[in-house]
């Protein structure tokens, strides 16, 4: 009985916590096969990426739905994380859309400082190779959606280097996401989600603790008895 108890306050305790999760979605573009000329093609972009494509010489800005060869563009994802909120997951979803002249090498820079190197400082330093992703080329002239857990991201350092895996769900935390797409693919929508959950009040950590310490020692306490 004792050990029905605690079992039900330990559900209780965790239905509560999942209840207050939240997902936040951010969409860029939006999903229509590839067809310009839409309000919705024209992305926020954050200074960063503004400053980044202008020293390259990525002008004009190129927007969505809007072929690319050896060019470059940049968007940005903005978004609230709840006060008292934790990030526990992230994926970003990209429709891209190749041209006729698409390479392996073609890949999308994400976000900024990765591991103490900064991406925007260089051309373009970390980056998700499309062909380290994917394992194969995508067609041509169709969208092909990539899906990166951005807990464990397959990244190259720079031009050059072995890919390895990068978490950049500390980049998240600020409710800004940049992200930089190069250079024979034009992009059809980018999607941002973001899960969320409570950071546990101190008293509920309090309750938490002899809870779990109590299963323990009745769950020790019956193996004794056996």
């Amino acid at each position: 009985m004792r050990t029905m108890r605690l079992g039900l306050v330990l559900g209780v305790l965790l239905l509560a916590s999942a209840a207050n999760a939240t997902v936040i979605t951010s969409l860029v573009g939006d999903i229509d096969g590839f067809s310009g000329g839409d309000p919705a093609d024209t992305p926020f972009r954050s200074a960063d990426v503004v400053d980044l494509l202008t020293l390259q010489g990525y002008t004009p800005l190129r927007d969505l739905d809007q072929p690319m060869t050896n060019f470059a563009m940049g968007w940005t994802h903005l978004f609230t994380i709840p006060d008292g909120h934790t990030i526990t997951g992230a994926t970003l979803r990209v429709g891209v859309y190749p041209g006729g002249g698409f390479l392996p090498t073609d890949f999308l820079g994400l976000d900024l400082n990765v591991n103490g190197s900064a991406p925007w400082g260089e051309e373009f330093g970390p980056r998700a190779v499309i062909g380290d992703t994917l394992g194969d080329l995508p067609p041509a002239f169709t969208t092909t959606e990539i899906t990166f857990d951005l807990s464990a991201v397959l990244m190259r350092p720079g031009e050059v280097g072995s890919p390895s895996l990068f978490n950049l769900l500390p980049h998240v935390v600020d409710g800004e996401f940049n992200v930089l797409l190069a250079d024979d693919m034009g992009l059809d929508y980018s999607i941002l989600t973001v899960h969320t959950a409570p950071v546990p009040e101190p008293s509920t950590v309090l309750l938490l603790g002899p809870t779990l310490f109590g299963l323990g020692a009745l769950a020790w306490r019956g193996h004794l008895r056996r």
